[in-house]
């Protein structure tokens, strides 16, 4: 997971997988995002093959303490199977998703 900093915006390069082995990991990371002050953070899904419900839950959380602070979760360049795994759970109608990476640093944040 690679995270870069622009503007007053954080774009998080999420790994192929998005599941109970890495779900920790990438919690921690986003979670410190927010601890630090981040107030609209970028998910970047192009290299992502597969969610599980470990990874939704993390979006989910990461996306509730965002909201509470002010702040957004923005997802963005989703495959199609991960679309089709965020459709089903219902997920698609809370996040901003965005066809490209470019397209999400362009939308403005929701106040």
């Amino acid at each position: 997971m690679q995270i870069k900093s622009l503007n007053d915006c954080n774009v998080v390069q999420m790994e192929e997988k998005l599941d109970a082995l890495t779900s920790d990991e990438v919690e921690k990371a986003l979670m410190g995002l927010i601890d630090n002050g981040a107030k609209r953070i970028v998910c970047v899904f192009e290299l992502t093959e597969y969610i599980s419900s470990a990874g939704l839950r993390v979006l989910l959380v990461v996306a509730k303490k965002l909201k509470k602070m002010g702040g957004e979760l923005v997802l963005c360049s989703l495959k199609p199977l991960v679309y089709k795994v965020l459709d089903m759970a219902g997920f698609i109608s809370i996040f901003k998703i965005f066809g490209s990476e470019e397209e999400a640093l362009k939308s403005p944040q929701e106040k």
